[in-house]
């Protein structure tokens, strides 16, 4: 089963609403399932803010949670997750996706159901030192600096893109 929560901007008494769904969850027969339900209400109160969609897979306990513009309040526990409202927004905004990790960074712009490349670079942050010795932990010291700089170097570029782009 999976779990679309849709929380537009404005909206009151969503935690009231989710702890009583909790408390709900907590009289479902199959106490497995009911437990699986009760996690992903909880997750959703932990990381609860307004203009939010939030998506819960029981099968899979994955959790994932988007910015939401739109003004419909949706709440659904079925067999697929709720995607209409999501879809409807995509054809009239563009979100930047972000893939990054020490070694590469790769920057995309999705615009209804196309993907495009904006940004890509690899960095100079150095591997991890598995060997021991004095300069050991200068090096890991060294690494943390780079990886510092390579983190702010990715912001920069996502501020430009956002800001100066109209993204907003």
């Amino acid at each position: 089963m999976r779990i679309s929560l849709y929380v537009p901007k404005g909206k009151k008494n969503i935690i009231d609403m989710l702890y009583k769904e909790v408390s709900l969850a907590k009289n479902i027969q199959d106490k497995k399932y009911g437990n699986k339900i009760q996690n992903g209400l909880y997750k959703m109160i932990l990381n609860y803010s307004d203009g939010t969609v939030f998506f819960y897979d029981t099968d899979e306990d994955e959790f994932a949670m988007f910015p939401y513009k739109g003004k419909d309040f949706i709440y659904r526990i079925a067999k697929d997750f709720i995607t209409k409202p999501i879809e409807d927004l995509q054809r009239k905004n563009s979100y930047l996706l972000v893939i990054m990790d020490a070694n590469e960074c790769t920057i995309g712009k999705l615009n209804g159901k196309t993907v495009s490349k904006v940004w890509h670079k690899e960095s100079f942050v150095p591997r991890k030192h598995d060997a021991g010795g004095q300069s050991q932990l200068r090096f890991m010291e060294n690494r943390r600096l780079a990886l510092l700089a390579w983190e702010k170097e990715i912001a920069e570029v996502l501020k430009r893109l956002i800001y100066d782009n109209g993204n907003r």
